[in-house]
């Protein structure tokens, strides 16, 4: 695996999501930056991740694989955190949650370039929902 590739990866992930360093985000993202399709830049990058923050406050992603090749990096990641404020439209329940998923980057220069991310909103939303709560 290409180690130098995966590592503005890795730093997003450590520093960006786990220590809440969204300033971090100007050094690793190129300036027009895009998610999922949606030009967000680095601005937009950050108000999604202060929004993830603002609804987990305790949030970490744990890196459970990644692949690095060409000018691609691949992760499957393991999300945890306390929902305290809401999400998915889901107003703020006080339990803790884990969910998977997964997100292909496109390095460029050694910043991220492009991201296309996935994750199990359903299991999410399931374990936001009090117990004998019907699904929506």
């Amino acid at each position: 695996m290409n180690e130098e590739l995966a590592a503005p990866v890795r730093r997003y992930y450590d520093e960006v999501v786990n220590q809440q360093n969204v300033a971090v985000l100007d050094t690793l993202l190129v300036p027009n930056y895009q998610h999922n399709g949606e030009g967000r830049g680095i601005s937009g990058e950050a108000a999604a991740i202060r929004a993830r923050i603002g609804a987990f406050p305790d949030i970490r992603a744990s890196i459970v694989a990644i692949l690095a090749e060409g000018d691609q990096v691949s992760v499957r990641v393991r999300w945890r955190g306390t929902q305290k404020g809401t999400w998915l439209g889901m107003p703020a329940t006080g339990r803790t949650v884990e969910w998977d998923g997964m997100a292909f980057h496109e390095v460029r220069d050694g910043r991220l370039a492009r991201s296309h991310s996935l994750e199990d909103e359903h299991a999410l939303l399931r374990h936001m929902r009090p117990p004998g709560t019907p699904p929506r």
